[in-house]
């Protein structure tokens, strides 16, 4: 449910900034290139907030975690 309206919401600000580009006519490609670019931005941050956490865990022993939890 909660991916569902993260998916509408990414939507509809996508297509606001075309909406934004289309009114300061910009070209076509600018507008693909910005939507591209922020796609695969957003696609590191998300990568490296589940890499990052994931390569720590994985140099701790369990019965450790277990230990402290």
């Amino acid at each position: 449910m909660i991916a569902l309206a993260r998916l509408l919401g990414q939507v509809a600000q996508i297509s606001q900034v075309v909406m934004r580009f289309q009114l300061a006519d910009a070209q076509l490609l600018e507008i693909v290139m910005f939507v591209v670019s922020i796609i695969i931005f957003s696609a590191f941050v998300g990568f490296m907030t589940g890499f990052v956490p994931a390569r720590r865990a994985s140099k701790i022993d369990p019965l450790d975690a277990l230990r402290y939890k």
